[in-house]
């Protein structure tokens, strides 16, 4: 009797340890970590769960790629709009580098500060598990998470090492016009 306690203990302990281990190497569960970081105002941690470089040069690129697809569209045949419209992309591209560097050091300063949106922060733990869409391809995840005034936000994370990290999401520039 003694033996078979012993042995449903052991077992019991093994599926908890198990399914903590399996918890935190999920998706959802650096969604939370990242969450908390935030919300302790600790940039290290934050940056552990999402590559600020890698996030922030992919959102220039899709938002000068957007502002090249709405000139397409509107299409002026005028040679002077059309010129002006070459040499601020020019000018875009050329500041490029300082824009990103600028978006980098406020993404920092927001979070260090307290002033960074948890307009997606989750309640606690079982809502991130439970409430996130989460596709897996291989090492690469697409996560789409509900805001509170029910905007999805689809974020890109890749696996590393035992944990994720988001290091794109999809921009919805739809709204924003260039003119």
């Amino acid at each position: 009797m003694k033996k078979r306690l012993i042995l449903v203990v052991v077992i019991i302990l093994a599926v908890l340890f198990a399914s903590v281990f399996y918890i935190k190497s999920t998706p959802q569960y650096s969604l939370f970590k990242m969450y908390q970081s935030v919300k302790n105002h600790d940039y290290v941690t934050f940056s552990k769960f999402v590559d600020v470089d890698t996030l922030v040069d992919n959102l220039v690129d899709k938002s000068l790629e957007e502002s090249k697809k709405q000139q397409k569209q509107n299409g002026s045949t005028d040679e002077w709009e059309q010129l002006g419209n070459s040499f601020a992309e020019g000018l875009v591209t050329l500041m490029k580098p300082t824009l990103i560097s600028t978006i980098k050091s406020g993404i920092k300063k927001n979070i260090e500060s307290g002033d960074f949106k948890l307009g997606y922060q989750p309640k606690d733990i079982f809502k991130v598990l439970t409430d996130i869409n989460i596709k897996k391809d291989g090492k690469v995840a697409t996560v789409t998470v509900n805001s509170k005034d029910n905007k999805p936000l689809t974020l890109k994370m890749r696996k590393l090492d035992n944990y994720w990290q988001v290091f794109d999401m999809d921009l919805d520039l739809s709204s924003v016009k260039t003119n």
